[in-house]
């Protein structure tokens, strides 16, 4: 914006509709008296206030039942569900051994949608169960190093079992 202000006329009129085609009309705004662009600093102001207003009231449960309870809808026991504790698993990311048990589980129960969506996140994970075997996998520990060295080592095997026999 201030590089547009403080440019000369000639500038200023092949910039002025370029930047108008791409500026957000709710943050930036074009008065055309004086030919300058300006900042609308209130709305993120605004929006940054919301933001903290709403992660205090739903943050916790506590916050959450007394708001409800003062617009007069009926309450369960809050106990029974703790909002921070699933906020937090469902915001972190999981771990290989989790992604491997469940992948396991959902194979051998023959869920394998539930299957299918673990491996968009965790594609190792198939190649270990096929490849290597529950008790294979935990006798190392799960580790993702120790998986990819286990698996391309039995590849390597193969491969010298094809020379020798060839």
């Amino acid at each position: 914006m201030d590089f547009f202000n403080k440019a000369e006329d000639s500038l200023k009129a092949h910039l002025r509709d370029k930047l108008q085609r791409q500026m957000n009309e709710l943050y930036i705004g074009y008065n055309k008296k004086e030919d300058r662009f300006y900042v609308n600093d209130i709305l993120p102001k605004l929006e940054l206030y919301n933001y903290l207003v709403n992660k205090e009231i739903y943050g916790d449960g506590i916050s959450l039942k007394k708001a409800y309870e003062d617009e007069g809808a009926d309450i369960i026991d809050m106990e029974e569900y703790k909002v921070d504790g699933v906020l937090s698993s469902m915001a972190r990311k999981k771990t290989f051994k989790d992604s491997f048990l469940e992948y396991a589980d959902a194979v051998e129960n023959k869920r394998y949608f539930e299957a299918e969506r673990i491996l968009i996140s965790e594609p190792l994970v198939r190649k270990a169960y096929d490849k290597l075997g529950r008790e294979k996998v935990k006798s190392l520990r799960y580790t993702r190093k120790g998986i990819i060295s286990a698996i391309d080592n039995l590849e390597k095997d193969r491969c010298v079992g094809q020379k020798v026999a060839r």
